[in-house]
């Protein structure tokens, strides 16, 4: 794997520890893909780029989709994660079953990427069913 793409010395630590945790079906860096989540900031639309996209089974056998965001300094961190995990997971995950997609979740590493396996293996086998609504 050439993890050139990488953004960063914490982004290159992150890929391969992708390629090492057996939970990891698949994983993308967000590098000219498009994905984008749309957030406001002084009432401007703006897009957000988060860092990885996973695809990922835990020992329950549930299967999700992650959006990892690495974070060093990071502009606008407040309102992008704010729209991501209060506007644009829930919406997505309202409507996943009528598309036949697996749930979304969105988690943030930062600070120590010393011990980032473990950290990824701990959000993997975190994640829990989604509760359905009536």
């Amino acid at each position: 794997m050439n993890y050139a793409v990488a953004d960063s010395e914490w982004e290159r630590i992150f890929a391969k520890t992708c390629e090492e945790v057996e939970s990891v079906h698949s994983y993308v860096k967000n590098d000219y893909l498009g994905f984008t989540i749309p957030y406001l900031k002084d009432g401007i639309e703006r897009q957000y780029r988060p860092d990885f996209l996973l695809k990922v089974e835990n020992s329950q056998g549930l299967k999700a989709n992650l959006i990892i965001e690495i974070t060093g300094f990071n502009k606008d961190k407040v309102e992008k994660k704010r729209y991501t995990e209060h506007n644009w997971i829930p919406a997505v995950n309202a409507v996943r079953e009528k598309y036949n997609f697996e749930p979304w979740h969105f988690f943030e590493i930062a600070n120590d990427i010393s011990d980032v396996k473990n950290q990824l293996i701990a959000i993997i086998e975190s994640l829990e069913p989604e509760l359905e609504t009536v």
